[in-house]
């Protein structure tokens, strides 16, 4: 309804909307809103934004799925987010994050990765 014009949203509603996503859990956040059509209203830059405050609240497990959902990965240096999850033991979430990414940002992941178990005994 909202993409097809028959509802409009004002900017107070939306700014409302934005910060009611915040309390979403991060895998579900992306999820609804692409559900309710709001995806114009929500743009990479928003979803960026979000990883980042979750990055510094150093919860990588939110910023990793989320990252995978929105498909924004290549604004981050995913090492240390790797690195975070490994540590958490969510090596399985790791994987779907290297996964996520492609080209020369997956080949650095990797060899990062590589190295960072062969000097650490997570493993």
């Amino acid at each position: 309804m909202v993409n097809d014009g028959e509802l409009k949203l004002t900017e107070e509603v939306l700014e409302s909307a934005k910060q009611k996503v915040l309390l979403l859990k991060s895998e579900l956040a992306f999820e609804f809103v692409q559900t309710i059509k709001l995806g114009n209203e929500f743009n990479e830059a928003y979803w960026v934004q979000l990883i980042k405050q979750m990055l510094v609240k150093k919860d990588y497990l939110g910023a990793a799925k989320l990252m995978i959902a929105a498909k924004v990965t290549k604004e981050f240096d995913c090492f240390d987010i790797v690195a975070g999850l490994i540590q958490m033991g969510k090596k399985d979430v790791a994987k779907l994050l290297i996964n996520a990414t492609s080209g020369e940002q997956q080949k650095t992941l990797v060899n990062k990765v590589v190295i960072y178990n062969a000097n650490d005994s997570h493993y």
